[in-house]
C-alpha cells in the first residue's frame, strides 16, 4: 500500500495527490513515492510535479557541477541518467524524467541533489551524513562519498539501534534537534550482503552502479531528536584499530562546514555565509570527533562498540 489517493483539480485535470513527511516538511506529489514515509496531512510545504521543463532564455549566474543557477535562485539540475529538475522558491520541484528511469534512480536524484538545493532555498543547511539513535542519543556520521558512513550506520542498526535518516540530516543550529528522514539506506551491494540485507534489481540506483536502496522495515522516530555527537569518518589503511580524535570548536566547525551537502554548489550561489554561521553554531553545541577507521569490514564491530561506549559515557555525564 503506497497510500490513499487524494485528488486536486490542476489546470482542469484531476490528478491523484500523495502526501509524505520528510525533514519536518510535508511533501505533496501527484505520483506515489514509495521510499518516503506517508503523512495524513492534506496541505504541502513542498510540491513535486512532473512536467516538461520550460527553457530559460537568460544566462545562469553560476554553474556548479550539474547545476545551473539563475538570478532568482532557481536552480536547474540535469543528470545523464535521464532526470532534470527545476527547483524554485523552496516550495516547488518540477521534474522531467525519462520513462526508462527506475524508481530508485528517480528517488536518488529527486531526494538527493534536487531536495538538497530546495532546503538551501528554504534557509536550511543539510548535513551530508547518516543519523542513528544509539541508546536514546542521536549520532551523526559524516564523511565524503565512499567513506563508509551508511555502512557504519547500517551496522549500528543491526545491533538494535534506530535509523533517523541517511544521506541528508537537518540540524537546527539553536536547538540541535534533527527531524526524521527516510527509512531507507543507500548501500553498496557488498556491504548489504555482509550485513544480511538482500538487494533487488528494482532498488539499484543506476545501471552498472552497485549501490542499492535497502528498506530497513522498522519505523524511524516520529519526532525530532537532539544531536549529541558528530563523527567524521575517514579511512586509514595503516591502522589496525579505529582511532578517535576529539576536535575543538574551531576544528569542529571546519569539519561540519566541509561536510555540508552540495557545499560547492551552495557556495557558488552565495550561501557560504549561511553555511559558515550554521557550522559555527552547531560546533558550539555538539561535540565533533574525527574517526579514522581501518580499511577492512571486520573493524565495524570495534567501531560500533566504541560508539556505544562513548554514548554510555555521555549518558553518565551531567550536561
Amino acid at each position: 500500500m503506497l497510500g490513499r489517493d487524494r485528488f486536486r483539480l490542476i489546470h482542469g485535470e484531476i490528478l491523484p495527490q500523495f502526501f509524505y513527511s520528510l525533514y519536518g516538511l510535508i511533501i505533496g506529489c501527484e505520483r506515489p513515492l514509495p521510499f518516503l514515509p506517508l503523512s495524513a496531512a492534506t496541505r504541502a510545504d513542498v510540491t513535486i510535479r512532473f512536467a516538461a521543463l520550460e527553457n530559460r532564455q537568460e544566462t545562469p549566474v553560476a554553474l556548479a557541477g550539474k547545476f545551473s543557477i539563475f538570478a532568482d535562485k532557481e536552480a536547474r539540475f540535469t543528470s545523464e541518467l535521464g532526470f532534470a529538475a527545476a527547483i524554485s522558491s523552496g516550495r516547488l520541484i518540477t521534474v522531467e524524467a525519462s520513462p526508462h528511469l527506475s524508481q530508485a534512480g528517480l528517488h536518488a536524484a529527486l531526494f538527493g541533489p534536487a531536495m538538497g538545493w530546495l532546503l538551501f532555498q528554504r534557509g536550511l543547511v543539510p548535513l551530508h551524513g547518516c543519523g542513528v539513535e544509539v541508546a536514546g542519543r542521536l549520532i551523526a556520521i559524516v564523511g565524503h562519498s565512499g567513506a563508509g558512513k551508511s555502512t557504519l550506520g547500517r551496522a549500528l542498526v543491526a545491533r538494535g539501534h534506530r535509523l533517523v535518516g541517511d544521506d541528508q540530516l537537518l540540524v537546527d543550529p539553536v536547538t540541535t534537534r534533527v527531524p526524521p528522514g527516510m527509512n531507507v539506506m543507500r548501500l553498496w551491494q557488498d556491504s548489504a550482503y555482509r550485513l544480511g540485507d538482500g538487494v533487488s534489481e528494482e532498488a539499484r540506483i543506476a545501471a552498472g552502479y552497485d549501490k542499492y536502496y535497502v528498506d530497513l522495515g522498522s519505523p524511524i522516530p516520529g519526532d525530532s531528536l537532539p544531536l549529541r555527537l558528530v563523527l567524521a569518518l575517514g579511512c586509514d589503511p595503516s591502522r589496525d584499530r579505529p582511532h578517535y580524535v576529539p576536535l575543538n570548536r574551531q576544528q569542529g566547525a571546519a569539519m561540519l562546514c566541509n561536510h555540508v551537502y552540495q557545499r560547492p554548489v551552495a557556495y557558488s550561489a552565495g550561501y557560504a555565509p549561511a553555511v559558515l554561521e550554521w557550522s559555527t553554531q552547531v560546533a558550539v553545541r555538539v561535540p565533533v570527533m574525527a574517526l579514522d577507521r581501518p580499511d577492512n569490514f571486520e573493524a565495524l564491530t570495534d567501531i560500533c562498540e566504541e560508539i556505544e561506549r562513548l554514548v554510555a559515557i555521555e549518558q553518565g555525564t551531567p550536561r
